[in-house]
This record gives structure tokens, C-alpha cells and sequence, in this order.
């Protein structure tokens, strides 16, 4: 086994790269030129070159290409390191955002990742109650599907999630809401019944969320149970956008009930209930770590289940 001797002196570790240097890196792929990227930063073009030539020797690469009539090409290596110059500057945004909030007044901030359907219900609303009542508290908010959501609320990317039930590792559940689905139809869609089961609907084309959706994962078991096959003409990232393409005459929809009733004003549609149990007793709840429920983030969860509990408030 190869052994480490120690100096007792700290470990010679690489100097961090100049931010401005990343920087000025990032603005010369984007633009194609060291000059207008040299401009762009108020600094003189010798300087900016230095600049460059002090990264190359740092990482041992060359990121840009000195062509013969004076211009730049950016190197594989240099359009690499302007990637992870964006995702760093992405992070220092939010990092300025973060502060902003408590020089604003804000003592404790939570991060709330929330599915699409809790979004197209009464979370907004119930939001805003939160924020009148506790001042202090920042609630900070995303939307995205429930896998993402559950590894952000792992990793301590979020506080608390609102996903559908299901495998949710080591995280603390708690439950919020029921939401069931139903088909949406154009109004004059054939379908009358009041209430049907989704294997009666497996002959008909379907306009479905993206992959990774809950709902889309959910309509696949069920095609596979009844071992037919689901034929999805269209996958799109919205409810709304689900409705325009019933709507228009694409196919049908498999939505929940809550999000529909607000995104179908308007339109030329109309839902019919389904009978089967897993689109009937869906459940939504919120996640968090157990080790990791501060009290911010308790308010917020009771404060979320006793705001569905006590139904919505009037306009």
C-alpha cells in the first residue's frame, strides 16, 4: 500500500482561478471574440490575453486558438470550462438572491420544490397566506416533476417537496391532499359516460404530459395491466398545454381534477371522471428530511396540510 507522508504543513492545493478571468473566458466563447469579450469588461486586450494565457498554464490546456488573421477559436477544452463557468455564475445568482433576502428582513428561508398539479391548485394562494402571517420567512419556490423533486429534497438542494406518494427513499412523508384524475375531452367527443374506466379509453389517441411525469408513468402501468398498448400522438410540459391540443382535436387527456377545473376555463371541454382506484386515490404529500425539520420548515408543512383542510378561501 502506498503510504502519505506528512510535512505537517497544509497540503499544496492548485490556486482557485480569477472569477474575472472565468468570466472574461465564458464572454469569449459566447461571443467569438477576445476583443469584444476584452470590451465587454473594461479590460485592454493585453491584459485580457494575459488573462487567458495565466488559465491555459493554470490547467496545462489550451482553450482558445490564436487564428492568423488576429481572431480566436474557442478549443473543446474552452467551451468545457465556459459550461462550468455558467453553472458557477448561475450559483453566485443565487447566492447574491439569498443575501438580498435576509438584508430585506427575511431571518430563515425555505426552498419548496412543488409537482405541476400542486402548482395548478391552491398552493400559490396558500403561499401568499404563509407570507402574511410569517414575514420572516422566505419561502422560495420551483416547480418540477416528482423524481427531481425527491432527489433535491435528498441532496438538501430543497426543504420540503410536494410530490405524489410513492418511493420516496428516507424522507420524512407527510400526507397533504388527495388528487384524483380524470379524462378531459372536447365537448363534442363521442365518450358520454359520467364515469369510465382507463381501459376504455386505450383505443383512443392520447395527448400526454413529458417522461418522468407521474401521470404519464401512471397511464403506462395501467396500458400494461390491461395489455394494450397506449397511444400517445403528443407529449407536452404543460396542463394548459394538454388542454389546447384536446381541445383542437389532437386526442384526450389524463389530468388531475383540481389542476383541470383551472385550466380548462374557456375552453371547449369538458372531464368525465375515472373509476378506477389508482387514479382515485392518488395522494400528494410533503417531503422532507427527518433530520433535517427545522422549525421553519414544520410552520410551512402544518401550515400547507391546514390550508387544504380548511378549503379555499374566498376570491
Amino acid at each position: 500500500m502506498r503510504g502519505r507522508i506528512s510535512s505537517g504543513l497544509a497540503d499544496k492545493r492548485p490556486l482557485l482561478p480569477d472569477l474575472t478571468s472565468l468570466v472574461l473566458l465564458l464572454r469569449t466563447v459566447e461571443s467569438g471574440s477576445l476583443s469584444k469579450a476584452a470590451a465587454n469588461m473594461h479590460l485592454v486586450l493585453s491584459a485580457a490575453s494575459r488573462r487567458v494565457r495565466m488559465l491555459e498554464q493554470q490547467y496545462g490546456v489550451s482553450l482558445l486558438d490564436r487564428m492568423p488573421g488576429g481572431g480566436v477559436r474557442s478549443t473543446r477544452a474552452g467551451v468545457a470550462l465556459a459550461a462550468h463557468v455558467k453553472r458557477i455564475m448561475r450559483d453566485i445568482d443565487e447566492l447574491t438572491l439569498d443575501l438580498a433576502d435576509f438584508a430585506g428582513g427575511a431571518k430563515m428561508i425555505v426552498r419548496l420544490h412543488a409537482n405541476p398539479s400542486a402548482m395548478g391548485q391552491e398552493l400559490p394562494q396558500a403561499l401568499a397566506a404563509f407570507s402574511e402571517r410569517h414575514p420572516d420567512i422566505r419561502v422560495l419556490l420551483e416547480e418540477a416533476i416528482g423524481a427531481r423533486i425527491v432527489q433535491s429534497v435528498t441532496d438538501g438542494l430543497a426543504d420540503i417537496g410536494v410530490v405524489m406518494d410513492g418511493d420516496l427513499g428516507s424522507l420524512l412523508s407527510v400526507p397533504y391532499r388527495l388528487d384524483p384524475l380524470c379524462v378531459v375531452l372536447p365537448k363534442r367527443h363521442p365518450l358520454k359516460a359520467r364515469r369510465v374506466n382507463f381501459s376504455e379509453l386505450l383505443k383512443f389517441d392520447f395527448i400526454g404530459l413529458e417522461t418522468g411525469t407521474t401521470v404519464i408513468a401512471q397511464m403506462q402501468a395501467a396500458a400494461l395491466a390491461a395489455g394494450k398498448r397506449l397511444r400517445l400522438r403528443a407529449q407536452v410540459q404543460s396542463y394548459e398545454a394538454v388542454c389546447r391540443m384536446v381541445e383542437a382535436g389532437h386526442g384526450i387527456g389524463i389530468l388531475p381534477e383540481g389542476a383541470l377545473r383551472i385550466y380548462m376555463s374557456g375552453l371547449q371541454l369538458r372531464f368525465v371522471a375515472l373509476s378506477d382506484e389508482w387514479a382515485m386515490q392518488r395522494r400528494m404529500v410533503l417531503c422532507m428530511r427527518p433530520s433535517d425539520v427545522s422549525s421553519p420548515v414544520r410552520l410551512l408543512a402544518e401550515f400547507l396540510t391546514d390550508f387544504v383542510t380548511a378549503g379555499p378561501r374566498p376570491a
